[in-house]
C-alpha cells in the first residue's frame, strides 16, 4: 500500500498558489472515469490499482470522480477518540493526510491520481493548488465563494467546512483527494470528531447557495474544468468498469 511522501495537507505551505506546470509531471492527456454511486472499498482499491499503474507510465493521469455510502475514513492523524459512535458506519484507515470525516450521498468526491514533479513540497503544492482550483470551480458554477483558513486544510464557507481535502503522494504518484458536500445529509457528522474540530458544523454548497444544487451538474462540468484549470491538453471521459 502507497504510503505518503507527506502527512499533512496543511504544512509546509507555498507562499503563492502554485501553477500546474510546476506541479504536475505531465499534462499531454488525462482520464477522467466518474463511477456515480460505489462504495468506499471498491474505489479506494481502484485508486491503488492506477496508482500503480501511473507509476509505472502504464496509464496518465486519472480523475475519479463519484459519491460514496456512507462511510468514515480517518487519515494518518485520525484516532479513535474521533469515533463518537462505535460502529455505526464502516470506518477505513487509510494513508492519506489529514484526520477523520464523512462520506455520504450528495457529497463530490474528486480523487486525483496524477503524477507531480516530486520534491519535498509536492504535496503541499498540489493541496494548495487543488484547493485553488476547486475553489474556482466552485464560485464559476454555483456562485458561492469559499475561504482558505490558514493551518486548516479544506475550504470553508462563513467559518464552516465546505471542503475536505487529504493526500498522499508515494513515488511521485498521488491518490486520495477533496470531497465537496454539495446537498448530502450532514447529519451523520454528529457521530465524528470531523478534521479534530469537535466546534466546527460542516455546510453544504446547496445552504451556502440558497438553492437545491446537483452533485451531477458539478460532475458534467469537470472535462472542461481539467481543461482549464489544470492544463491537460487531451480529457478522455471513460466508463467505470471493475
Amino acid at each position: 500500500m502507497p504510503s505518503p511522501d507527506a502527512t499533512d495537507a496543511a504544512t509546509p505551505s507555498p507562499p503563492h498558489r502554485p501553477q500546474p506546470e510546476r506541479v504536475l509531471a505531465d499534462a499531454a492527456r488525462a482520464a477522467f472515469i466518474p463511477w456515480g454511486l460505489r462504495d468506499y472499498g471498491d474505489v479506494l482499491a481502484r485508486q491503488h490499482a492506477l496508482h500503480a499503474r501511473r507509476v509505472a507510465d502504464r496509464t496518465p493521469d486519472t480523475w475519479l470522480v463519484g459519491e460514496h455510502p456512507t462511510v468514515v475514513t480517518q487519515g494518518v492523524r485520525g484516532s479513535k477518540a474521533d469515533l463518537l459512535t462505535a460502529a455505526r458506519y464502516p470506518v477505513f484507515r487509510i494513508n492519506r493526510g489529514g484526520q477523520t470525516t464523512i462520506h455520504n450521498p450528495g457529497q463530490l468526491v474528486i480523487y486525483p491520481i496524477v503524477k507531480t514533479q516530486g520534491g519535498l513540497l509536492a504535496q503541499a503544492w498540489l493541496s494548495r493548488l487543488l484547493l485553488a482550483a476547486v475553489s474556482d470551480w466552485i464560485a464559476n458554477l454555483t456562485g458561492v465563494a469559499t475561504q482558505l483558513e490558514k493551518g486548516k486544510p479544506g475550504l470553508f464557507v462563513d467559518g464552516r467546512k465546505v471542503a475536505a481535502i487529504g493526500i498522499a503522494i508515494h513515488r511521485r504518484v498521488a491518490m486520495h483527494g477533496i470531497a465537496i458536500n454539495v446537498c448530502n445529509d450532514l447529519a451523520p457528522w454528529q457521530s465524528i470528531i470531523p478534521c479534530g474540530e469537535p466546534e466546527r458544523r460542516p455546510i453544504t454548497l446547496s445552504e451556502a447557495a440558497g438553492r437545491p444544487l446537483d452533485p451531477a451538474d458539478l460532475v458534467a462540468a469537470i472535462p472542461a474544468w481539467l481543461h482549464s484549470a489544470w492544463g491537460y491538453r487531451r480529457v478522455d471521459t471513460l466508463a467505470d468498469a471493475d
